[in-house]
């Protein structure tokens, strides 16, 4: 018999530096061990309840696709943010994580 331990999960910061010119200017969802195939949904949200971002389909790990700190092209007041996502994982299965990152000038 062979045993296969299915490892998966994800990486979440939860700081962003917008200005920076590094890859920490972005929000998105990293892949554990390559477990994720996609991000089905990723909504951010301020401590309002306001949707300030919006995104489905893309791939996990990717930060070309996630959120710069911004609505509607403008820059945000630092602060904390809260954002949700459907991911889901290479075995089919999907899941709903939820979490906050904050935005630092």
């Amino acid at each position: 018999w062979v045993r296969v331990k299915f490892e998966k999960g994800y990486i979440a910061p939860n700081i962003i530096y917008p200005e920076s010119n590094t890859n920490n200017n972005k929000f998105t969802i990293y892949p554990l061990q390559a477990s994720i195939t996609s991000i089905k949904s990723l909504n951010i949200f301020d401590r309002w309840g306001n949707k300030v971002f919006t995104v489905g389909e893309i791939p996990s790990g990717d930060p070309q696709y996630g959120w710069n700190g911004r609505f509607g092209g403008k820059e945000l007041v630092p602060g904390v943010f809260i954002w949700v996502a459907e991911i889901v994982y290479i075995d089919g299965t999907s899941e709903i994580i939820k979490g906050d990152i904050t935005v630092i000038k």
